[in-house]
C-alpha cells in the first residue's frame, strides 16, 4: 500500500500519457495544479505520484529540466539511461569520501 490516492494516481497516469516524447513534457507544477497535493515549490508529493505511476504501471517515464514525458523511441530511452548513469556517478563521487572516512575514522 502506497498511501497515495488512487484517483489522483490515475489522473497522473492520464496526464503523463498525454505527454509523449521529449518535445512534449509536463512539469511537476502543471501536474500539481491538477492533483493539488503539494504546497512546497519542489513538489515532492507530486514527484512521488509520478514515480508510483512509473513503477506500478510500468510506463517508461523520463524526466528533464522541462518536466516529465513518456519515452517514445529507442533514442529517448538511451538518453534517459545515460542521464541516470550520470546522476549515479555524481552521487557516488559525493559519497566515496564519506565511505573512506567511515573505514579510516574521522580525525582532526
Amino acid at each position: 500500500m502506497t498511501g497515495l490516492d488512487p484517483e489522483k494516481l490515475e489522473t497522473v497516469k492520464e496526464l503523463l500519457l498525454e505527454h509523449r516524447g521529449r518535445d512534449n513534457p509536463i512539469s511537476s507544477r502543471e501536474i500539481n495544479e491538477v492533483i493539488e497535493v503539494d504546497s512546497v515549490g519542489s513538489f515532492p508529493k507530486t514527484r512521488k505520484y509520478v514515480r508510483q505511476v512509473l513503477y506500478e504501471e510500468e510506463i517508461p517515464v523520463a524526466s528533464g529540466s522541462n518536466g516529465y514525458y513518456v519515452i517514445e523511441d529507442q533514442d529517448e530511452l538511451e538518453e534517459e539511461i545515460s542521464s541516470i548513469d550520470r546522476r549515479i556517478g555524481i552521487l557516488l563521487n559525493g559519497v566515496l569520501p564519506f565511505v573512506e572516512l567511515r573505514s579510516t575514522g574521522v580525525t582532526k
